[in-house]
């Protein structure tokens, strides 16, 4: 349960900041889309695409104010706090087990805070409220380094038992604590040619057909699928293999690649994300 909302410096909540709660809606699951196609003259159908989508909130409550000047900065403050001015805004939640999580959202209609008479210091207020990112994401943000994987394998002929599970060595296992996918950006920095970065975990691996030097860096950005040299030259077009997400739990991450000096690495810059 939400015991209070953060945003531009304004908390919503509970009586002693003069915001109060009465509902709460949006803060489930996010919008899903689901695209079936039926299979013409045939029996059944197919599952086309299924994402998730927006996340729409509603926060609906009352204000109170000590005063008529208490309560009319209270109405200023709220509509100050969530208006157009800077576009999305970091909102952030605290929930009475203590977890706080954030999404960047925007106010989606007029704010609806109506006078009624006989209340002079205090009204109800209705806040709808969109997120474009579905997932609610950790304040705290994590960086993981990954290093490159070598060895592997075993000597031939190998005596019995084989230890199946003899492996190399640099892998990672990198913690999502939330029950959503999140989405890292990952700096993958040289001397190193054509890195490949692996998650087992999701099954899925990005391989990128290029030499990065000794003081450069390739941002691969996994939500917004772009990859950029250095921050800023486009190199979209050395991509291969899959966009992946961290999986809830544990995930084992994987650098390798054609050629390395034995300093190249993979930070990997996410939050838990939740649903």
């Amino acid at each position: 349960m939400i015991n209070s909302i953060e945003i531009a410096g304004l908390t919503i909540g509970g009586f002693d900041s003069g915001f109060l709660f009465s509902k709460l809606g949006g803060f489930g699951f996010p919008e899903v889309r689901v695209d079936v196609q039926d299979r013409g003259n045939y029996h059944g159908a197919v599952l086309s695409t299924h994402n998730y989508g927006r996340r729409s909130m509603t926060v609906e409550g009352t204000i109170y104010g000590e005063s008529l000047e208490d309560f009319e900065n209270k109405r200023r403050a709220i509509e100050a706090a969530v208006g157009y001015n800077n576009g999305l805004k970091t909102v952030i939640f605290n929930t009475r087990a203590g977890l706080s999580v954030q999404a960047e959202a925007i106010i989606s209609s007029a704010i609806d805070l109506p006078y009624k008479s006989g209340d002079v210091t205090q009204c109800e207020f209705r806040l709808e409220l969109v997120a474009p990112y579905p997932f609610l994401l950790s304040e705290i943000e994590k960086t993981e380094s990954v290093y490159i994987f070598s060895g592997g394998g075993g000597a031939m002929p190998a005596a019995l038992p084989y230890a199946m599970a003899t492996g190399g060595s640099g892998a990672a296992v990198i913690a999502n604590d939330g029950n959503g996918d999140a989405y890292p950006v990952i700096n993958i920095y040289g001397s190193i040619t054509t890195p490949s970065i692996t998650n087992e975990a999701a099954g899925k691996s990005l391989s990128i057909n290029y030499a990065v030097g000794v003081g450069e860096y390739i941002e691969v950005d996994m939500y917004n699928r772009t990859v950029l040299l250095n921050g800023s030259v486009n190199i979209l077009q050395y991509v291969s293999g899959d966009w992946w997400a961290i999986q809830p739990g544990d995930n084992t991450i994987k650098l390798t690649a054609s050629a390395n000096d034995g300093s190249a690495r993979a930070d990997l810059i996410y939050r838990d994300a939740y649903l």
